[in-house]
């Protein structure tokens, strides 16, 4: 048999397998094979099977291939129908080119570690590439400290500040506590009866929730995750991946 045409054998053979009734007597009754002939079919696919171990292995492959194609094309969907919700919502506190031509959108948690090792990579991208413009999705998935995190550096966005909180909290070895970040908003000369009532404000609150429920839509559960264009990458990335995305959505625009 064509190796090109194994995976689908297997799969055939496998929705005979499942069709071949092993126990109740109503199938036994509906079954096209009587004892004698599904014993024989049973033998002849486990032989074949058992000199072909290959076409299992082929089989799972085109099964993946299938389902990774299913799933950048629901991604590639959920993005289309966000894309407002993404790029264009006034609250996201924005670093980079406010009127940059591509947006890069992050979604994170002040206690990711890899959270923390983007850093370098996206200061030297804002730096280099002037046309880029970072919106930072606060997305508090590890525990009450980022919650609490998240939710001061919306109340320090109001206040214009957000960028140093930012970078401060993502500094290295810095520990994401209650206590360290009331630290850092002291540091910043806010208006702290302002930064305290909206610190709890339901606004926030509804932000953090459009945050989560927009996560999702998209099927992103970990930080940190980014949107560029059409494009989602899970995980951190390496600085050319993110280049590398950043000008694919240049030439779809183009």
């Amino acid at each position: 048999m064509k190796t090109g045409m194994s995976w689908l054998y297997a799969f055939l053979v496998a929705g005979i397998i499942a069709s071949v009734p092993l126990s109740s007597r109503a199938q036994e009754q509906s079954s096209p094979f009587d004892a004698v002939q599904k014993e024989a079919l049973e033998k002849i696919i486990r032989d074949y099977l058992m000199e072909n171990p290959r076409i299992i292995i082929e089989a799972v492959q085109g099964l993946e291939q299938q389902q990774r194609a299913a799933e950048a094309e629901r991604a590639r969907i959920a993005l289309a129908e966000n894309r407002e919700a993404l790029e264009a919502d006034a609250a996201d506190p924005i670093m980079g080119n406010p009127m940059g031509d591509v947006t890069v959108v992050e979604f994170f948690d002040y206690r990711c570690p890899y959270c923390r090792r983007m850093i370098p990579a996206m200061e030297e991208l804002l730096e280099s590439d002037p046309g880029v413009r970072w919106v930072f999705k606060e997305f508090p998935i590890l525990g009450p400290d980022s919650l609490y995190a998240a939710r001061a550096a919306l109340a320090v966005e109001k206040q214009g500040a957000y960028e140093a909180f930012h970078l401060a909290l993502m500094a290295d070895g810095f520990d994401v506590t209650k206590e360290n970040v009331d630290r850092v908003v002291e540091s910043l000369s806010l208006n702290k009866a302002q930064f305290e009532a909206d610190l709890v404000s339901a606004e926030i609150e509804g932000m953090l929730a459009k945050n989560h429920a927009l996560a999702g839509q998209l099927g992103i559960n970990g930080t940190p995750a980014f949107v560029v264009g059409n494009t989602l990458l899970p995980g951190a990335v390496s600085l050319a991946q993110l280049r590398q995305a950043i000008q694919l959505a240049r030439d779809t625009k183009s």
